[in-house]
């Protein structure tokens, strides 16, 4: 059985279909906060500054075992990198999509300046 398939069976289990959804979601975070910081050439020193903690705290939040977020936290860090926090509720098919496309390139996403969406053409 392939590993995806095996997964969806698990995820049967009610009991482990949360806990394997709430360590997958703090490492997922704990990976796109460092990932974000690496892309951005941002050393931890870098990042604690711009979002006014110690450097200890953002070492502690890229560890991929840590599990006491708070969205003011997140939210800090989302502005000292120039990108918005979002968080909600998403069905447990999403996770599986999730699961499967965790990778750097999917965890990487522009800051403000250098969004597409708010990029204006060159005026020539």
């Amino acid at each position: 059985m392939n590993d995806s398939i095996q997964l969806k069976e698990d995820l049967r289990d009610k009991d482990y279909r949360y806990a394997y959804d709430e360590d997958f979601s703090n490492s997922r975070m704990a990976m796109q906060i460092k990932v974000i910081r690496e892309n951005q050439h941002l050393t931890q020193v870098e990042l604690a500054e711009l979002s006014r903690m110690q450097q200890a705290r953002i070492s502690t939040l890229e560890n991929i075992n840590y599990s006491s977020w708070s969205v003011s936290t997140l939210r800090r860090l989302a502005k000292a990198l120039g990108m918005r926090f979002a968080f909600g509720f998403e069905s447990w098919g999403k996770l599986l999509d999730e699961v499967g496309s965790l990778r750097r390139e999917s965890i990487i996403k522009p800051k403000f300046e250098e969004d597409p969406a708010f990029c204006r053409p060159e005026e020539t």
